[in-house]
């Protein structure tokens, strides 16, 4: 029971009401922040952010960055923004590498299976999002929609004035 501190008489404690609602007010605020605490932890656990890594396979050789990310938001059942894509050409063998952030573990799982079932895109691997590819993402994210194989045309110009 909650009591005043104030002594009366022979040194007898004096329970007042006052002292004991007070009380319970100052556990029901604790038991309050603690949920909340809670809720915020368990909200960050399904939130982890990750990087899916995949490829474009035969045969679907997309000419553009931007055509790769309309590919794989045609498989999912939401869609990916330009902001969390970014991929790079890679002549040998003549396909785009791509990667995408994830912001949820549900998401990330959505993503792997549809991958796995796609004839068009292979799944690499799955990572945690790290500060330095968050940055990198930043950073490349708008080049990555030009980002195609080099044009051919111009290749043979450049070799036949050597």
């Amino acid at each position: 029971m909650a009591y005043d501190r104030r002594k009366t008489g022979l040194g007898k404690a004096r329970y007042s009401p006052g002292a004991f609602v007070g009380e319970m007010l100052t556990m029901k605020r604790l038991k309050i922040i603690v949920f909340i605490l809670l809720g915020f932890l368990l909200s960050g656990c399904s939130k982890q952010s990750s990087v899916i890594s995949f490829v474009s396979e035969e045969p679907f050789k997309p000419n553009s960055g931007a055509e790769l990310l309309e590919k794989l938001n045609s498989h999912l059942p939401f869609n990916v923004s330009p902001e969390n894509f970014m991929c790079r050409y890679k002549p040998d063998p003549d396909r785009f590498v791509g990667w995408i952030v994830i912001p949820t573990v549900e998401q990330k799982e959505i993503v792997k299976e549809k991958l796995k079932q796609s004839s068009t895109l292979k799944l690499l691997q799955v990572e945690s999002l790290t500060p330095q590819m968050k940055a990198l993402f930043k950073k490349e994210w708008k080049q990555s929609q030009t980002a195609g194989p080099p044009d051919k045309e111009l290749n043979k110009n450049i070799e036949v004035e050597k």
